[in-house]
C-alpha cells in the first residue's frame, strides 16, 4: 500500500516536470519554481528517494560494483528495517541500529567519493539516508518518542 502511494506520488512528480518545460514559454519564472518545488519535494521525501535510487540500481543507470548492488538493493527495496540491513528479522533493536550507522558510515562515504558520479552519490546518499532514518525510527521508539514510520516496517524490532 505504501510502495503505490509512492509510486503515485512520483507519478505526480514526473508529470509536473514534465509540464514545466510547456509552461515556460508562457511563464518562464513559473517553470522553475514548479522545477524547483519537484526538486525540493523529491529531496526530502526519503521514500521518494529511495525509489528513484532503486530504478537508478535496477535499471543499471547508476554505475556500481558489482559487491555493491545486492546491499543496495535491500537497503532500497525492502521493507522490513532489519532486513534492509542485511539482519534476521526479528534481530533486537541493538543490533539494527549498530548495523544502521555502519551503513550510514558505509554509504556516506562512498558518496562523497570524488570518483562516484551523480547518479552514484545520488544512490549512496539515499541509501545513507535510509539508514539515518532506521536509526532516528528505533531511537524515537526506544525513547518513548512518536515517530511516523509509514515506508518502514515494525515487524520483527524489538
Amino acid at each position: 500500500v505504501e510502495r503505490a502511494r509512492v509510486l503515485k506520488v512520483r507519478s505526480a512528480m514526473t508529470g509536473l516536470r514534465q509540464l514545466a518545460p510547456l509552461m515556460s514559454a508562457r511563464d518562464p519564472q513559473g517553470a522553475k519554481h514548479v522545477i524547483r518545488s519537484v526538486d525540493r519535494i523529491e529531496a526530502s521525501a526519503i521514500g521518494l528517494s529511495r525509489l528513484r535510487a532503486a530504478h537508478l540500481v535496477l535499471s543499471g543507470a547508476a554505475r556500481l560494483q558489482e559487491s555493491e548492488r545486492e546491499p543496495l538493493q535491500r537497503i532500497l527495496l525492502k521493507a522490513n528495517m532489519a532486513e534492509m540491513l542485511g539482519l534476521e528479522r526479528d534481530s533486537g533493536s541493538d543490533l539494527v541500529t549498530a548495523k544502521a550507522l555502519s551503513e550510514v558510515a558505509r554509504w556516506r562515504t562512498r558518496a562523497g567519493d570524488p570518483l562516484s558520479g551523480p547518479l552514484e552519490s545520488e544512490v549512496f546518499e539515499a541509501a545513507a539516508r535510509t539508514g539515518e532514518t532506521i536509526y532516528g525510527l528505533i531511537r524515537g521508539r526506544e525513547s518513548g518518542s512518536h515517530v511516523r514510520t509509514s515506508g518502514f516496517s515494525e515487524r520483527g524490532r524489538r
